[in-house]
């Protein structure tokens, strides 16, 4: 059964939140910062030796892309935080938190806290400027184009003219200084692409004619690999396998849109007789397998010295996620024993 989770860093563990003097570890004296530092030191070692092999670009210990001036628009969380980098702990705390909008100026009712937004990927709709707000866009935690709809930079920055969205998006990819490109929103094949890097990448304002993509960490490095390697694009043009530049483009509700193909999620596996994602959770298919008619189970065992065995029940059924699965077994014959 596939399992969809995040990937977070160990230091995260040793924060405040989780090892401070208000948390519930408190009690046990536990230097979590020296811990913490200590972390840090070996993964920058680790990170340095990577670098000297050609496997990663650069060891800049950053949080995420840093856009001041700036508010993301969409649903989100609200968290009550003392700092911008707890409310960044936070996102990484929280699968599927990508971004983070964080307001100092914006008191609540307990002293000294302040506003915290996480946001997932799917939540995010748009971005615009706001002088009081700050966001940080958590790159190590996408897992494919990050897409904020009706946005631009508030700089203004040298564009290329581009025949599709694909080529802007692979200029990005291999480009060393860029973690984001601005599309224009118009029709191929006279689409303008801005690149932008982490350092002139300062604050973003509300346009109807632009948007702007985030692209995830890992994908410069794996589209690298394809493109040395060949990677071929596919020859299907209606199934789950069709290029893509971002999520929309994939046609099935359960996929994504990952380097350039449109995978399924995790969770879900492709299914080639219908061109569909289905879902891949053993309990969801065995309630459907068994809901509203009579089931029997079987089953069949050998043991090390090659006897064969059978064990049979009359009755089998796993009920619906509203029960937490109860599975319901009874009626037992054969000889495999109880």
């Amino acid at each position: 059964m596939a399992i969809s989770y995040d990937l977070t860093s160990v230091e995260s563990l040793f924060s405040d939140p989780l090892m401070g003097e208000d948390s519930r570890l408190q009690r046990y004296a536990i230097d979590h910062v020296r811990v913490k530092a200590k972390l840090a030191a070996m993964k920058d070692k680790y990170c340095q030796k990577l670098k000297r092999e050609g496997l990663v670009l650069d060891c800049e210990q950053v949080a995420g892309v840093k856009l001041l001036q700036t508010k993301l628009i969409g649903r989100s969380r609200l968290r009550h935080v003392t700092s911008a980098n707890q409310c960044v702990e936070k996102c990484y705390q929280l699968p599927g938190c990508v971004a983070v909008t964080y307001c100092a100026e914006c008191d609540n009712n307990e002293v000294g806290h302040k506003d915290c937004r996480l946001f997932s990927a799917d939540d995010i709709h748009s971005a615009v400027t706001d002088p009081q707000r700050q966001t940080t866009i958590l790159t190590d935690k996408l897992q494919t184009l990050l897409m904020l709809h009706n946005t631009s930079t508030v700089a203004e920055s040298d564009n290329f003219t581009v025949t599709s969205a694909r080529e802007c998006m692979t200029s990005c990819s291999e480009d060393d200084l860029c973690v984001a490109f601005t599309l224009s929103d118009s029709h191929e094949p006279h689409m303008a692409c801005t690149l932008h890097s982490d350092s002139l990448l300062l604050s973003f304002k509300q346009s109807t004619e632009n948007n702007v993509f985030f692209l995830a960490w890992h994908h410069k490095s794996i589209s690298r690999i394809t493109q040395t390697n060949s990677f071929p694009t596919s020859s299907l043009t209606k199934d789950l396998l069709t290029d893509c530049v971002i999520d929309d483009d994939c046609s099935n509700e359960n996929a994504m849109c990952s380097i350039g193909r449109c995978l399924c999620l995790p969770g879900f596996f492709f299914s080639s007789r219908d061109n569909t994602c289905l879902t891949s959770d053993v309990l969801h298919m065995l309630h459907t397998l068994t809901k509203g008619r009579p089931t029997r189970l079987r089953v069949d065992l050998r043991d090390v010295d090659g006897h064969r065995h059978y064990a049979e029940y009359s009755t089998f059924r796993v009920d619906g996620p509203e029960t937490n699965y109860t599975l319901t077994v009874s009626g037992y014959s054969g000889d495999a024993g109880t």
